[in-house]
């Protein structure tokens, strides 16, 4: 018997290395994190070299189950940028990330055509690599009005771009631009029509060489993740970036803070050294260690070291990064050690049970750059008070219904009290629970809730959210969402002499269109009452992406 088992097995495997193909992919399961969030946009550290394809649908694994689900927008060498489908409020910095990885084969990669390609071969090819480079084109419109007057207070069309990738017929050569373009009319409270304004705000715009053995040069503004305590910079960034580590270093300039232009006022140079697993592994660790140096004018700014490091796996996913500053005989002599740590952040999710993941982080970051179009009440909120400790825990109901708490110490500025004159440091107690559910009674209407409850020693009060959304049409979704926020000045305040109680209410409706493969509008209205004025806000997108 057992013999005649052993037999059955190995015809059965002759006939798989007979009916499959020498050059036939291999499906493979592969594993990400994520690096970055900005809105409802979520950067992962695998890319094209890594199997990561365009208009792939990803999963993000935590407690047993996929919490998330990302779709691949656009794709580089070495990274991804996706739209959250769904989950984008449960995902933090660190996640793992699960996707499908279809390699290239041996025989693509180890054999040349024997016979030179036809001209229909040629072409085909051709074609492919002029679709290398990916990317959106957009026109935007923003519009507020003051509810008392009915007049607009601002009217702004914009025009944006965004492109990466390869340049056509030349592999080598990589360009990303995210540049946007608008003219500003205000009119001011007492009905002055301010002149208008033309700006173009570039978030990136630079060009990339790359060698077969790995190297690379970078000319123009750009962000690198290995540099994330850089950010964005103007100038050079020369490196080797290989499957298990990369090394690099960098010269340039920072960009104007106010306006985005082109500034050489603070001048700054670094470099940087990382070691990682490959994206295939279930569990991995990654490492980068650098340091950077800064100068105003003629003057030393800053100098600092940076450590990150990012752990993931099935049940702990921990990214955490370091800066610690050097100081020079002339700052010591003020006050300050010759080694100082700053900007630290950390996050960590720990899968507890197959139904609950616990969470918490610690973000003491001096700069970070959020790019946005809009900003509503409660995004403004969670902005106020991001620096800090915070904890919670997320439990994964029947029928994919979610529950959430999240208890949160912030810390800020300094609250002078208008009675004493005291002054007194800003921490802040933030409790927030939320609650979800994807249908109601078998209703394709998902359902979102939210409500938090805050006290600084300035005022105290809280912020409650509804949200509703559904697709009705296969590429039409809608999403309702209201709230109001309550503050009550502390007694003894500045704030307390002007009002004791301030009430903020909003509602807004959001709608996304698909229109076809490659056009996508969206539109969106807002009404916001109570506090110093009340305001309505329209916004308009039509984007083609290619």
């Amino acid at each position: 018997m057992m013999r005649a088992t052993m037999l059955a097995a190995t015809l059965a495997a002759l006939c798989a290395a007979v009916v499959t193909p020498a050059g036939a992919q291999r499906i493979e399961t592969a594993y990400a994190r994520v690096t970055y969030i900005s809105g409802s946009s979520v950067y992962i550290s695998a890319g094209e070299r890594d199997g990561v394809t365009e208009g792939a649908l990803l999963d993000v694994p935590r407690g047993g189950r996929v919490i998330a689900q990302l779709r691949v927008r656009f794709v580089s060498p070495s990274r991804a940028q996706c739209d959250a489908v769904s989950g984008l409020e449960n995902l933090a910095v660190g996640d793992s990330v699960r996707y499908t990885r279809q390699p290239t084969t041996i025989a693509q990669r180890d054999t040349q055509p024997a016979v030179q390609p036809t001209r229909s071969v040629r072409r085909q090819s051709t074609l492919s690599r002029a679709h290398s480079l990916r990317g959106r084109i957009g026109v935007r419109y923003l519009a507020t009005w003051e509810r008392d007057s009915g007049q607009a207070q601002l009217a702004q069309p914009a025009f944006d771009v965004r492109m990466d990738g390869t340049m056509p017929g030349v592999q080598s050569i990589e360009v990303a631009v995210d540049a946007r373009a608008r003219r500003t009319r205000s009119v001011s409270i007492d009905g002055i029509i301010a002149p208008s304004r033309t700006s173009m705000l570039v978030y990136q715009s630079w060009v990339g060489f790359n060698a077969p053995n790995g190297a690379r040069l970078r000319l123009g503004r750009q962000y690198s993740t290995d540099l994330a305590p850089v950010s964005l910079f103007d100038g050079a960034l020369l490196g080797v970036e290989r499957q298990r580590f990369g090394v690099g270093a960098f010269a340039g300039t920072q960009p104007d803070a106010g306006d985005m232009g082109h500034s050489t006022r603070e001048r700054e140079w670094g470099a940087y050294l990382s070691i990682r697993g490959t994206p295939r592994e279930r569990t991995s660790l990654a490492v980068t260690l650098g340091g950077v140096s800064s100068y105003d004018g003629p003057q030393v700014d800053r100098e600092f070291t940076f450590l990150s490091a990012s752990w993931y796996g099935p049940k702990i996913s921990l990214y955490a990064s370091q800066e610690v500053d050097y100081n020079r005989a002339w700052k010591v002599e003020t006050g300050e050690s010759t080694l100082s740590p700053t900007s630290t952040f950390v996050s960590l999710n720990v899968r507890a049970t197959e139904q609950i993941s616990l969470r918490g982080g610690y973000d003491t970051r001096r700069n970070v750059r959020l790019y946005r179009n809009y900003v509503s009440p409660d995004i403004a909120f969670d902005d106020t008070f991001r620096t800090g400790v915070w904890g919670g825990a997320q439990a994964y109901l029947k029928g994919g219904a979610t529950a959430g708490i999240d208890v949160r110490r912030s810390t800020g500025g300094a609250v002078d009290t208008a009675a004493t004159g005291e002054t007194r440091r800003n921490a802040s107690d933030v409790y927030t629970v939320s609650a979800g559910v994807p249908s109601v009674r078998g209703i394709p209407v998902g359902v979102r809730a939210r409500a938090s409850a805050f006290r600084t020693p300035a005022a105290s009060g809280w912020l409650q959210t509804l949200a509703l959304s559904g697709s009705p049409l296969l590429n039409l979704h809608v999403q309702l969402t209201g709230g109001m926020r309550r503050d009550t000045p502390a007694p003894g305040t500045a704030s307390a002499a002007i009002a004791e109680r301030l009430t903020v209410t909003w509602i807004e409706l959001d709608t996304d269109i698909s229109l076809g493969r490659a056009w996508y509008l969206m539109l969106s209205a807002s009404r916001e009452q109570g506090g110093w004025e009340s305001s309505d806000q329209v916004y308009t997108a039509l984007t083609y992406r290619f």
